[in-house]
């Protein structure tokens, strides 16, 4: 069920190509370079407790917390260490990239001798093996965000279910407001959006240093852009007529879809994602709504400058009107005339177009009905 504006245009043009674009972009990485690692990350995991790295570094973390004054946050990690959670020490630990160059300073204040040089002779290989995985190459790191993965971390997904959310989350949102906005306007203000909500990474409290890598940040600030610039505004829903076998339209307001943008921090809380991820979700469905009234500004100097109708749209009007008052009558031919006048008016205009549609089809044998489906 993909939402229509009345006034959008039809046919390929319809289509929101920069959205399909970035869909298909995100896909060709994941299949051809992040499957490349597709297990990599278990692994470093596994060898995270086998190598005695997590016993060592989580000992670590606890005390420097502690002498910090940071006892809840130690706490915190304690009972993830007595429960076996073995992935989340791995996330908040390991990837600390901070921290690994604060134990190779002063690793000395945690372990004796012995531990030190074992830790010294395997952290720096396990360091390397963890900085090639795409997620580290090209993943936003929360507490210490970098311009270039402001970017890159938008095109990257933890797996193929995350981005067929996203593409399917992005989609309905996209097609109406790229037919509206016009590529260019979209191509400017979907981006930003995303941008200020990679660059809000760093205020949320408790950052952490697992690089996030995910395209659903992008379909929050489409979803957005779609709510801030249509709210409550009638759009055209396509919905299957059983009893005559096709689509019949429905106008209901746009913010029906809302909930649809709940699939997003809902799959990145089952699925293990970071906790900053749904926020950042959030932040960047607000840029999004914010940043597209900019959209707007050159809207309303059309209608400051617009005039009244002219002549062809003031007949236009009164055609359709005519056309679906016929309609509904069941003055069937009256219908059609007023219709086909209104098409000769503008070819492509939505309203007429639909109005033919419904008078022909009563007549489906016709050469009259069979042009109007081409």
């Amino acid at each position: 069920m993909i939402p229509v504006p009345a006034n959008a245009p039809t046919g390929v043009r319809a289509l929101p190509w920069l959205s399909l674009s970035v869909a298909l972009i995100t896909l060709l990485l994941l299949v051809f370079w992040q499957w490349q690692y597709s297990g990599a990350e278990r692994e470093l995991r596994l060898e995270y407790q086998r190598s005695g790295l997590q016993e060592l570094e989580v000992a670590a973390w606890i005390s420097r917390m502690r002498l910090e004054g940071h006892a809840e946050r130690a706490r915190r990690v304690q009972t993830r260490q007595e429960r076996g959670d073995n992935r989340a020490l791995f996330r908040t630990i390991a990837w600390d990239r901070a921290f690994t160059e604060h134990l190779a300073d002063q690793g000395e204040r945690y372990w004796n001798e012995s531990e030190l040089e074992h830790w010294q002779s395997v952290r720096p290989a396990f360091s390397e093996s963890l900085e090639s995985l795409p997620r580290a190459r090209a993943g936003l790191v929360p507490a210490d965000p970098s311009p270039g993965t402001l970017v890159t971390f938008h095109f990257l997904n933890p797996n193929l279910l995350h981005w067929l959310v996203a593409v399917l989350v992005l989609l309905p949102f996209a097609r109406g407001l790229e037919a509206v906005l016009g590529t260019v306007r979209t191509a400017l203000i979907w981006p930003a959006a995303a941008l200020l909500a990679g660059a809000a990474a760093a205020l949320l409290p408790g950052a952490q240093h697992l690089p996030l890598i995910s395209t659903t940040v992008l379909a929050s600030a489409m979803t957005g852009m779609y709510l801030g610039h249509f709210g409550t505004a009638r759009v055209n829903f396509p919905l299957p007529d059983l009893r005559r076998r096709g689509l019949q339209w429905r106008q209901w307001p746009a913010a029906v879809l809302a909930p649809l943008w709940l699939l997003l921090p809902a799959h990145a809380l089952l699925t293990g994602e970071p906790a900053s991820l749904p926020a950042l979700q959030l932040i960047a469905l607000v840029a999004g709504a914010v940043l597209v009234q900019l959209g707007r500004l050159q809207d309303l100097g059309d209608l400051e400058e617009e005039t009244e109708p002219d002549e062809q749209e003031t007949e236009l009007r009164a055609r359709l009107a005519s056309g679906w008052a016929a309609l509904g009558t069941s003055n069937f031919a009256e219908a059609e005339r007023q219709f086909q006048a209104a098409v000769e008016l503008e070819q492509e205009h939505f309203d007429a177009l639909s109005g033919l549609y419904q008078v022909r089809k009563l007549n489906p044998d016709s050469e009259d009905w069979l042009a109007t489906t081409e």
